[in-house]
């Protein structure tokens, strides 16, 4: 996992909090209480013979000048074939088929009171396009500063290119 050297002090307290206050399998394993798993799977992983080659294909431009550059969250394909992938700043960004990148939806335009910060629970949450009309793109901005329901779910309709 990277370093994240932009979360200090009362932030990265209040994450590791947060992550130990949910850690039940770390008490259990600590106290050795009746039927806590200290491995619950106990056979080895098997050597393979395979061997993974990385190759670089694209980078994502950055979305700010502070660390993160960027704030990607989620990459997928189309049953088409197209690719897209998701900056939490905003910005749904369409992989061409020689790897050039393009802004498809920009939701800082869009929205005039989108906010992708502090960065805890803001910003493009996610996306999806509808299953027959292809250019239309139902979205979640993640706005915890506002707590009014419904969650809003957001409706984009994208004219032909």
């Amino acid at each position: 996992m990277p370093p994240f050297p932009t979360i200090k002090g009362e932030d990265l307290e209040d994450i590791l909090g947060f992550i130990h206050k949910f850690s039940e399998g770390e008490k259990r394993n600590k106290s050795n209480r009746a039927g806590g798993l200290i491995n619950p799977i106990t056979d080895k992983i098997a050597t393979s013979d395979l061997i993974l080659e990385i190759e670089e294909q694209f980078t994502v431009p950055p979305s700010s000048e502070v660390a993160p550059i960027t704030r990607i969250n989620k990459l997928a394909a189309l049953d088409d074939g197209r690719f897209f992938l998701h900056d939490l700043r905003g910005k749904l960004i369409e992989i061409g088929d020689d790897n050039n990148l393009s802004v498809y939806l920009d939701l800082v335009e869009a929205l005039p009171n989108f906010t992708d910060s502090p960065g805890k629970g803001t910003g493009f949450g996610s996306w999806a396009f509808h299953p027959i009309s292809k250019t239309t793109v139902y979205c979640t901005p993640l706005i915890t500063s506002l707590l009014a329901l419904p969650w809003p779910i957001l409706r984009y309709r994208i004219a032909s290119k």
